[in-house]
């Protein structure tokens, strides 16, 4: 097995994608712009201040700011600060989330159920 690189690249939405993929969802093509998307976190911001309404609006430019844009993960200060070593790349990890997936039957729907290899039946 070759080394995972040091840095992989991606979107807080390809990550989901990829995750929700490991459980048999599809995840929505739907999108706004970055531009569009700011501009309705700054509205909401304002209503929230305004009318002094409990908690966070559903978006803020804060979190636009931490998920909005394409991001480089790099783990070199990890291995060099603390030793880390992953075992095997992103990739890698969701290819084999994949291939944990059983398909069963749960209260008349299919859902996909993980079973750990040791629990799943050898039949």
């Amino acid at each position: 097995m070759g080394e995972p690189p040091d840095a992989e690249e991606g979107t807080l939405k390809s990550v989901i994608g990829d995750l929700l993929a490991t459980r048999g969802v599809k995840a929505g093509d739907k999108s706004v712009s970055f531009g569009m998307a700011w501009m309705l976190a700054g509205v909401m911001g304002f209503f929230w201040k305004l009318f002094n309404l409990k908690g966070e609006p559903p978006i803020t430019r804060q979190m636009l700011r931490m998920i909005g844009k394409p991001f480089t993960l790099n783990i070199g200060k990890a291995r060099r600060e603390l030793g880390y070593a992953p075992r095997v790349s992103w990739k890698q990890g969701i290819a084999e989330m994949q291939s944990s997936i059983v398909n069963c039957t749960d209260f008349g729907n299919q859902r996909p159920v993980v079973r750990s290899p040791s629990t799943v039946d050898p039949r």
